[in-house]
């Protein structure tokens, strides 16, 4: 997973990096799709929450996507979302 760039300069804060109120998580799930052991079908989850704009301001910004996906064994994927979410997946087994 890759973040854009920030949307924010780390000196902007009295406080150190971001100030308490600015939220920043990113999360991804990866789920199978059906219950057979030979089934290439996932299902991919992302969001990305990061500080809004202005940077003075309170508050934040949240991109994400839910998709299937095919992912043979071996093969690799890459889905882009909204404001740089970008999300690479390689299937190992």
């Amino acid at each position: 997973m890759s973040e854009a760039p920030e949307t924010c300069p780390a000196d902007k804060s009295d406080l150190g990096n971001y100030a308490p109120n600015f939220s920043r998580t990113i999360r991804v799930s990866v789920s199978r799709r059906g219950y057979d052991g030979g089934n290439n079908g996932f299902f991919v989850s992302a969001s990305w929450t990061r500080p809004g704009l202005p940077c003075e301001e309170y508050g934040s910004s949240t991109v994400s996507f839910d998709r299937p996906i095919k992912l043979e064994v071996g093969s690799k994927a890459e889905m882009k979302g909204d404001g740089g979410l970008v999300v690479r997946l390689t299937r190992l087994k």
